[in-house]
């Protein structure tokens, strides 16, 4: 017997195109951890080590051979995991939309699925970024007391400074993007060494940009998104994905040598996420759009980030 749209899988090019450059400006997930796509479930990947960082004498005497090194990538292996959700429409709904101009049913399941994929990535980057387990001593701090930025005897500036530091003893190179939570965003304004800064070059309100060049980094990015638990109560409050934190990490724009270390990755497979030709669900009269997205998240190089917890509180 022939198989049917559901059992052949096949994908919705046009919604799939929508999905595949949907993104959700709130999320700061994909600044540490940038995408790569690879063409395997369980593949061969970039990986770092402080071996690549040896010294190597390369000196040669007149008629002795030319000495050796291996080039590439040191490798380690990623499987990658499968969310899969399908967004329904009940035909009593897509009547009511077809009497509304502009109103794109497909798009709207195909988008509105995807964003809560993106949400689940995004609380996944978040929980691996903000886990202190995942630093080395050299690379974390849990701040108490005065040290919290919140108080104004605390020294924002100089524990940056000093993380910078911590990387660049680890990697070679400086970190070149900084996240912070909400709430440090604002102690941070609040902060009167910081306001300092500023008080003869800007009149205005204390800008990312302006952060960013004073802690010496590339870019200053807050994660602002919330979320519910999923038996959260319609009265509950959303939570924080990011809080009380702020982190430091190097991501190079383009990966051209094993010697160039990088926080992270996001694994995907090629032509994900992807939707599939919708589909009539006859026992509740409903139209539906899966969507399917198989990736992985993966630190390459932890000593190229630096984690402060306690931040605020």
């Amino acid at each position: 017997m022939p198989m049917n749209n559901r059992q052949a899988a096949v994908i919705d090019p046009l919604l799939t195109k929508i999905v595949l450059g949907y993104t959700n400006s709130e999320f700061i997930g994909h600044e540490f951890f940038p995408d790569i796509e690879i063409k395997s479930r369980r593949a061969t990947i970039i990986t770092f080590g402080m071996n690549n960082f040896h010294k190597i004498d390369a000196r040669r005497a007149p008629g002795a051979d030319v000495k050796r090194i291996g080039v590439g990538f040191d490798s380690g292996t990623v499987s990658l995991v499968q969310d899969a959700l399908e967004g329904m429409y009940p035909i009593e709904t897509a009547d009511e939309a077809m009497k509304i101009p502009r109103i794109d049913l497909g798009e709207m399941a195909a988008t509105e699925v995807m964003d809560i994929l993106l949400l689940n990535r995004e609380i996944e980057k978040a929980d691996k970024i903000q886990n202190l387990a995942n630093y080395s001593a050299s690379n974390k701090a849990t701040l108490s007391g005065t040290d919290k930025w919140g108080d104004a005897a605390s020294d924002p500036v100089g524990d940056i400074l000093e993380a910078r530091e911590a990387i660049r003893r680890k990697i070679g190179r400086y970190p070149n993007k900084m996240g912070i939570s909400p709430d440090v965003l604002v102690a941070l304004r609040k902060h009167p060494k910081i306001a300092e800064q500023f008080k003869y070059t800007s009149s205005k309100s204390i800008t990312l940009d302006m952060l960013a060049g004073l802690f010496e980094v590339e870019k200053v990015v807050v994660g602002k998104a919330i979320y519910k638990d999923e038996d959260a109560a319609e009265t509950d409050e959303p939570k924080d994905i990011w809080d009380n934190s702020a982190w430091l990490a190097y991501v190079p724009s383009k990966i051209l040598s094993r010697r160039t270390p990088s926080f992270g990755y996001h694994y995907k497979l090629k032509g994900h996420p992807n939707v599939e030709v919708p589909y009539y669900w006859k026992p509740n009269k409903s139209w539906i759009y899966p969507v399917t997205f198989e990736s992985q998240v993966v630190f390459a190089s932890p000593d190229a980030g630096f984690l402060f917890n306690g931040v605020t509180k």
